[in-house]
């Protein structure tokens, strides 16, 4: 049909500035449309532009047209076949506020993703929210947009007057990550990953206490909070594993402390699932705190958060001269004395629940040279030499 036998649908509303199109579509039914604007001849093409897309068949576009998801100015920009298909795409992909709301309301119970990890994904989210429109959809969350975000990020760093290390930037890619696994293992959605390439990390620091250290903290260290510390430095557990304990977990005639996941409580991994050995020095200890702070089988053994547990252990190591340390050097303190005293470092992956030996070879620089003589002695004497 030439443009000379075309005739336009295009008539003008009561009350409305702008022209309007009515035109039948097969399988949608009357299309009733503002064409948004005043100009009459523009208002024609969008017309014509209606039924070219008819007689091509483009139904879905005009299903779209009809729903408010496109726009005639879009239909008009994308004419050519593959952006058209891209538009629709992009259209279909479902709105990003709804399912982050979604995510962050029943996404740690889905994944088995711990509370502290969505708390701090939160953070991360706030940030982002920064650069993404809150009504972008799906799709935006692109290979473009992680561009954006990173520069984003460094320049915020360098107003502030500092660098952004790779760590903290590390930490809000590993948050939109998890946000998208959960819409693909959840949500069933199709989505096109971008490679959010994390960024190289320093290896941090390794703040260990000595015995020294240890004893003038033990000295300092008033006797109710004791249990949790001496358990800390004893068996090489962390904070939020002490903390998840009850009654029922710690057996004390075995002398004996069972990390797990029963009872709603969520691990960081799979590997942190251990049983780990209570030292003899904190039996009587814990067994008389135990007695008074968690007699039945369910109750904690420790019921405060780690907030007022930071607070005691900043005081203590005050009191106590020990500098610079955290309560998740009590950790490092456990793994470094282990080193120090010939333990292999398969058991001690083991012990402190590392799912990979990468992350406990990091205390091998801690092994005394004597031990590779000792080494080398020993197997020369199983080959004979």
């Amino acid at each position: 049909m030439s443009r000379n036998e075309f005739r336009y649908s295009v008539y003008r509303r009561v009350g409305s500035p702008y022209w309007w199109l009515r035109r039948t579509i097969p399988g949608i039914g009357e299309l009733r449309l503002s064409t948004r604007t005043i100009n009459k001849g523009l208002a024609q093409k969008y017309d014509y532009l209606v039924v070219e897309y008819r007689q091509l068949g483009r139904f879905d576009a005009l299903k779209a047209l009809a729903a408010g998801s496109i726009s005639l100015q879009q239909l008009d920009a994308h004419r050519d076949p593959q952006r058209l298909n891209e538009l629709l795409s992009d259209m279909a992909s479902p709105p990003m506020c709804p399912l982050v709301t979604e995510w962050f309301e029943v996404g740690a119970s889905d994944t088995g993703v711990r509370d502290s990890s969505m708390r701090r994904y939160a953070t991360s989210w706030k940030r982002i929210w920064e650069v993404l429109p809150r009504d972008a959809r799906l799709v935006d969350l692109n290979q473009s947009f992680v561009t954006d975000f990173k520069r984003h990020r460094h320049a915020q760093a360098k107003e502030m007057g500092h660098t952004l290390s790779g760590a903290t930037l590390n930490r809000d890619l590993a948050a939109i990550g998890a946000f998208l696994s959960w819409c693909v293992r959840e949500k069933e959605l199709t989505v096109t990953r971008p490679k959010l390439k994390y960024q190289p990390e320093s290896r941090g620091r390794t703040r260990w206490l000595s015995a020294g250290e240890v004893a003038a903290f033990r000295e300092a260290c008033p006797e109710s909070w004791w249990p949790l510390f001496g358990l800390l430095l004893g068996t090489g557990m962390s904070i939020s594993e002490a903390l998840g304990l009850v009654s029922s977990d710690i057996d004390i005639a075995q002398c004996k402390v069972s990390i797990h996941e029963e009872h709603g409580r969520k691990l960081k991994r799979a590997s942190r699932a251990r049983d780990l050995s209570i030292p003899h020095a904190l039996i009587s200890t814990l067994a008389a705190h135990i007695a008074l702070m968690a007699p039945n089988a369910m109750d904690r053994v420790f019921p405060f958060t780690y907030s007022p547990a930071r607070k005691v252990w900043t005081r203590t190591c005050r009191a106590a001269k020990v500098n610079g340390a955290t309560i998740h050097d009590c950790r490092h303190t456990f793994a470094v004395h282990a080193v120090m005293k010939g333990v292999p470092e398969a058991r001690l992956q083991r012990l402190l629940g590392h799912s990979h030996p990468g992350t406990t070879r990091r205390y091998a620089s801690f092994a005394p040279g004597q031990f590779v003589r000792e080494d080398s002695e020993a197997v020369s004497d199983s080959i004979r030499l």
